[in-house]
């Protein structure tokens, strides 16, 4: 992010597991304290805006506390659905997809979108 490295690789598409973990948490604290660190570098809303262009996936991330704040930050068109596996347990996967489904908050719009859509977008072999 701070290296230039996605300036150089404009067309390199990264998702970020697990809701981007972190990240989306803790965001402005890395775009405030970069440009303190390096005033010559990129401002404020410019780190935000490239933050802005991960993608990202449910995996494990599902239910009424993540979602508020990561609906917030995410753009919704760069959210895609995530499973963990094989890593997650059956039960553990399915017991988050329920999550996903039914305490996220999300509309019927976002539901399929997240699940399906956005992906279908990115990897235009689905279609």
């Amino acid at each position: 992010m701070f290296s230039g490295v996605l300036d150089r690789y404009q067309d390199t598409k990264i998702i970020l597991a697990h809701a981007g973990g972190f990240v989306p948490y803790a965001v402005m604290r890395f775009c405030e304290l970069q440009p303190a660190l390096d005033p010559e570098g990129p401002s404020t809303e410019e780190l935000l805006a490239k933050f802005r262009l991960f993608y990202w996936d449910t995996a494990l991330s599902s239910g009424p506390d993540v979602f508020p704040s990561f609906l917030a930050f995410a753009d919704h068109e760069r959210i895609l659905f995530g499973s963990d596996f094989p890593y997650a347990p059956a039960p553990v996967a399915t017991a988050f997809d329920r999550l996903l489904d039914t305490h996220s908050g999300l509309t019927d719009e976002q539901k399929t979108a997240f699940n399906r859509g956005n992906a279908k977008k990115l990897f235009t072999c689905l279609v």
